[in-house]
């Protein structure tokens, strides 16, 4: 395993051609990974140039990612249950995880796992990361996919919380370092304005307040529409 990890994890990885020699590794590799560093937590800096390689494929080859994301949530857990602190936390946050987890989130759509979204929502505590999911847009996936009301309203018993509440709470906790050139704004004023989804409404006067921090935001974001909205639903 190490000559062949030393020999694949180089920076012009062609992924379509190495899957025709190492397939069947490829399909072994994120389990192999997953066991050894919960058997060896110790383990997670020495392989953390496959992992990179297993997001890059992830990202590149649309291969299968549930193996992957399992290897994930087993890094994350040696973290001791926090995914920014402890050992897995300078794994998570590469760009080149957090761009295969955005490739999940996009290719499962409604049946993403909670147990993602709670690793995503830690990682936003980790400042850096949270700046990384926002240059990859992750706020787009989560507003498309919020308006196509793809997620789920059932609530976990462990967390209870539904799908649909974690997407929300992500999508205001990933905006907290956001620009206003960051994102299309427009979701804003249309969340605020409808009264029938009151989780729609919250999220969007949240992601409002994380949005407001000048005088030209303001003029920007609070037009006469939605604040004669906003009366109203108080009113």
């Amino acid at each position: 395993l190490r000559d062949w990890s030393s020999d694949v994890c180089s920076s012009d990885l062609n992924l379509p051609a190495l899957h025709s020699t190492h397939l069947k590794l490829f399909i072994v590799l994120p389990a192999f990974l997953q066991n050894l560093i919960i058997d060896n937590p110790g383990k997670i800096d020495d392989c953390s140039a496959l992992v990179e390689l297993l997001a890059q494929d992830v990202s590149q080859t649309n291969q299968e990612y549930q193996p992957f994301e399992d290897l994930l949530l087993a890094i994350a857990d040696e973290g001791a249950g926090d995914a920014v602190k402890g050992a897995g936390a300078s794994h998570l946050g590469k760009t080149t995880i957090l761009a295969a987890c955005l490739q999940i989130l996009k290719a499962s759509g409604g049946e993403v796992s909670d147990d993602l979204l709670i690793l995503l929502i830690g990682l936003t505590e980790n400042e850096k990361a949270s700046r990384t999911l926002i240059d990859l847009r992750l706020q787009d996936i989560l507003v498309a996919h919020i308006e196509a009301d793809v997620y789920s309203n059932e609530k976990d018993a462990e967390s209870d919380k539904s799908s649909r509440e974690l997407v929300c709470e992500l999508l205001v906790l990933s905006l907290g370092q956001a620009q206003l050139e960051d994102l299309d704004p427009d979701f804003i004023g249309r969340w605020i304005r409808q009264d029938k989804d009151s989780l729609l409404v919250s999220t969007g006067l949240l992601v409002l307040g994380n949005l407001v921090t000048s005088d030209h935001n303001v003029d920007v974001l609070v037009t006469e529409e939605l604040q004669r909205s906003e009366e109203r639903r108080v009113g």
